[in-house]
């Protein structure tokens, strides 16, 4: 198991000591957004409720979804 789907998975290193260990396994029955390690941190993947737009940076100053808060019809901050 790499570093990266470690340190996600909410799985502590001594349950998955190899690159073929049953990651499945060790994390089946798990509760959503639950650890079964409290010294482990559980990570929450939220697709889709955070929107990001890309501007190409020499439209920076011109587009529309770049506009200041004051100019933009709606804002919600956060």
């Amino acid at each position: 198991m790499d570093l990266l789907s470690l340190v996600t998975s909410g799985v502590d290193d001594n349950e998955a000591s190899g690159p073929e260990e049953d990651i499945l396994g060790v994390v089946e029955g798990w509760q959503d957004d639950e650890t079964h390690n409290p010294d482990v941190p559980a990570v929450s993947h939220k697709r889709g409720l955070t929107p990001f737009v890309f501007v190409p940076f020499e439209e920076v100053e011109t587009s529309d979804l770049n506009l200041p808060v004051e100019k933009m019809d709606y804002y919600v901050p956060g």
